[in-house]
């Protein structure tokens, strides 16, 4: 599915809603519902940083997914983002991916911990999208 676009009303509505489904599951302790949600809005984060300088730079490339580890490497070369911060999402997906893709076996995995430790990085893009935002005004 792709992101579509949208007014920053609508824009604003639809985090709401997401951020407010987190907490719901959240306080359900339905765990892996919270986790799964957040880290959709952790790449919806990086989508739109992506996004932005990729269509600024006006790379050419075949049409097909992009990996979520080459965006943000796109990112960290173009000193958007700092290694300690690259190495820590990165961290991150790796054990996400761990966990989803055996996630039947793993449902004991999700914590409480673990949904609330993805907000600091969705924070994290969020500034770094805003960052980019801001140079490329400048530019």
């Amino acid at each position: 599915m792709t992101r579509k676009k949208h007014t920053n009303k609508g824009k604003y509505k639809t985090f709401k809603k997401a951020f407010d489904t987190f907490e719901y599951y959240l306080n359900g302790k339905n765990y892996i519902g919270a986790y799964v949600l957040a880290f959709s809005i952790l790449e919806d984060r990086l989508n739109a940083s992506y996004s932005l300088l990729h269509d600024h730079m006006q790379i050419t490339e075949p049409p097909g997914f992009t990996p979520f580890k080459k965006k943000l490497k796109f990112i960290l070369n173009n000193q958007y983002i700092k290694q300690k911060e690259y190495k820590r999402i990165t961290k991150f997906v790796k054990e996400r991916n761990k966990k989803i893709h055996a996630a039947m076996w793993n449902l004991h995995e999700f914590t409480e911990e673990d949904c609330k430790n993805i907000i600091p990085l969705i924070r994290q893009l969020d500034k770094i999208s805003k960052k980019i935002k801001k140079a490329l005004k400048e530019y």
